[in-house]
């Protein structure tokens, strides 16, 4: 019970886009400001850079099915001709999955410039407990501007999905004779300290 309290706690599926690994912030690429309807306090406002990557990470993420999203705002003079989205599970916790939007489908998704809007990645399955890194980026060789970048969340689907904490929990101690469950349990405690290092190292 402690574990699964302890995970749960961890479990803020949403993280600003500022708090997380932005390349080219300086200030004259890449800027911290502060936006109108935003969700976090401050938000990551894309001035003009050719090489455009955001990397967020979510600990704490218990076993389902979710779909990864970034909040971003496309402003009237905004350009790129394509941004991809990338969920990756810590290691042995899931497959990554991406989404690749063009610019045609950039701009019949997103409607009126000036709207915060979300773009996702497909389903993917978290099978054990752990991180998920968030990624947007275009590495193409044309410039990006204009756009403002708000929050990376992980979005849980409803219904059956995966295995559950105390699944998880249950099929690792049947895994193991009376001799090994205290090396099980001891699994469980590694990973809750892991997922507090991680989000100690995410403030």
């Amino acid at each position: 019970m402690l574990a699964e309290t302890v995970y749960k706690r961890l479990a803020k599926l949403q993280r600003p886009v500022h708090d997380g690994k932005v390349v080219w912030l300086n200030s004259q690429y890449m800027q911290v400001t502060e936006a109108a309807g935003s969700v976090a306090d401050r938000v990551v406002q894309l001035n003009s850079v050719c090489w455009l990557e955001l990397v967020t990470t979510i600990s704490g993420v218990l076993p389902g099915r979710y779909q990864a999203r970034f909040c971003l705002k496309f402003l009237p003079q905004w350009w790129t001709d394509e941004l991809r989205i990338t969920a990756t599970p810590s290691e042995g916790c899931g497959q990554p999955t991406s989404r690749l939007y063009t610019w045609q489908q950039l701009r019949d998704a997103i409607g009126p410039a000036g709207v915060w809007v979300q773009l996702s990645t497909g389903t993917f399955t978290m099978t054990s407990p752990g991180s998920v890194e968030v990624r947007l980026d275009a590495h193409s060789g044309s410039w990006k501007r204009d756009m403002l970048f708000d929050v990376a969340q992980l979005v849980r689907e409803q219904g059956p999905v995966g295995r559950s904490w105390r699944q998880h929990a249950q099929q690792q101690q049947q895994q193991g004779s009376q001799d090994t469950e205290p090396a099980a349990g001891q699994g469980l405690l590694d990973a809750v300290r892991q997922g507090l290092q991680e989000a100690c190292h995410m403030q």
